[in-house]
């Protein structure tokens, strides 16, 4: 379902700003939900000969016939937003029908998939929607039972999606819009870095004031001794990448000095975000203390009384989306991928609170615009490896299990 409305009109303007994202790229027309994304006509970009990236599966491929309405969309979007893909691969597409995404918990991606269906209206996709640890576990156990239902697969984790391409469950596909992200944490052909999540701190504004909450701009701030006796949020140590980034960070910075402090003023732990924004909107915990910056703002969107600070050092968690090694829909599959990585649903996934590497996507939230809140800035992203903290997390996690319990 599309974010719905409410009658203060908040969520309204919200769907209103996501629709503006791709207004200004194309011409978009409000609805019950996302209608047709009308683009104009541009002319024909160059296509890349060989290699994955331009290849449509050979089983699937059939006749060269293109479809009518295979070649109006070929023509008015993809040859220019989808550059490298050619008309061939959208006419595969729509004779398989279907793709299967498994993505995380992000109100972007309700938009995106809604976008990606109003434009390919012949391809029906369904949707998996799971919290970054259960969605490892759920994609890696059917990989490794060699069920065939997952086509395209986003994860919060790069070093999972990492250990997934070294059991051979991801496929080769190279796009040209690779080119065009600023990033370390993909693998080129194989793992895109489709959006990050910045880390913030939350909290209840009607119980803690912006200006008291200044200190949040830095991650020192979570042990200012104000917030002695009160209870923070807390997600689960190994509750997906965003969660296993702000404890490598923490870590690293604090060794278990800041989790002491945290435990001894008081605590709960969710398993994910969305629980701990609810508990900090309810009055059940004080400050959420680390989530990622999208599900903070959906919650803001619909009228709550919550607001955020990203620390600094900012903390960009990526999500890593590849295409299963044995997806059952290859063609549609790519089509998929492709269309997450355009300017158009980089405009979706920034409009609803996340960032994006893609150079020349600007920010466009109306939250943006408040005087409380402070965007984070790319170039004082903290720098780290996937590798360091792949490796750090199980010792880490043990550390912090004997904190929380």
């Amino acid at each position: 379902m599309l974010i719905s409305e409410t009658q203060d009109g908040r969520r309204a303007s919200r769907r209103s700003l996501l629709l503006g994202a791709g207004r200004r790229i194309g011409d978009a027309v409000l609805g019950a939900a996302l209608l047709r994304l009308g683009v104009p006509d541009a002319a024909l970009a160059q296509t890349r000969a060989g290699g994955p990236q331009g290849a449509v599966t050979a089983a699937v491929a059939g006749s060269s016939q293109i479809d009518a309405d295979v070649q109006e969309v070929y023509t008015q979007f993809v040859r220019t937003e989808m550059p490298g893909v050619p008309v061939e691969l959208v006419q595969a597409a729509k004779r398989e029908g279907t793709v299967t995404f498994y993505h995380l918990v992000n109100p972007a991606n309700t938009v995106i998939v809604a976008a990606f269906q109003d434009r390919f209206p012949y391809i029906k996709v369904e949707t998996q929607e799971m919290n970054g640890g259960a969605l490892v576990q759920r994609f890696m156990s059917e990989a490794e039972a060699k069920a065939r239902i997952a086509d395209v697969v986003q994860l919060s984790s790069t070093p999972d999606a990492q250990k997934a391409l070294a059991d051979h469950f991801v496929l080769q596909y190279s796009s040209e819009a690779e080119h065009d992200f600023q990033t370390t944490h993909y693998v080129p052909g194989y793992i895109a870095p489709v959006s990050g999540e910045v880390m913030g701190i939350g909290y209840n504004p009607q119980r803690i004031s912006d200006a008291d909450a200044a200190v949040f701009r830095s991650w020192d701030g979570l042990m200012d001794p104000r917030w002695h006796g009160k209870r923070f949020a807390v997600a689960e140590v190994l509750g997906g990448g965003s969660t296993e980034l702000l404890n490598y960070y923490e870590y690293q910075k604090y060794g278990t000095r800041l989790w002491q402090q945290m435990a001894s003023s008081g605590y709960a732990i969710y398993p994910g975000a969305v629980q701990q924004s609810d508990s900090v909107v309810s009055g059940e915990t004080d400050i959420a203390a680390g989530m990622p910056g999208a599900l903070i703002a959906a919650k803001w969107d619909t009228g709550a009384p919550i607001h955020w600070k990203f620390p600094q050092p900012f903390l960009a968690a990526p999500a890593a989306q590849f295409i299963n090694a044995s997806a059952p829909h290859p063609n549609a599959a790519k089509l998929l991928q492709e269309y997450c990585l355009t300017r158009q649903a980089q405009e979706f996934i920034v409009a609803g609170g996340s960032v994006s590497f893609r150079t020349g996507v600007q920010q466009t939230a109306k939250y943006a615009h408040e005087a409380w809140y402070i965007a984070p800035d790319a170039k004082l992203f903290w720098k780290f490896t996937d590798q360091a903290l792949a490796a750090a997390m199980p010792d880490i996690a043990a550390k912090w299990r004997a904190i929380f319990k």
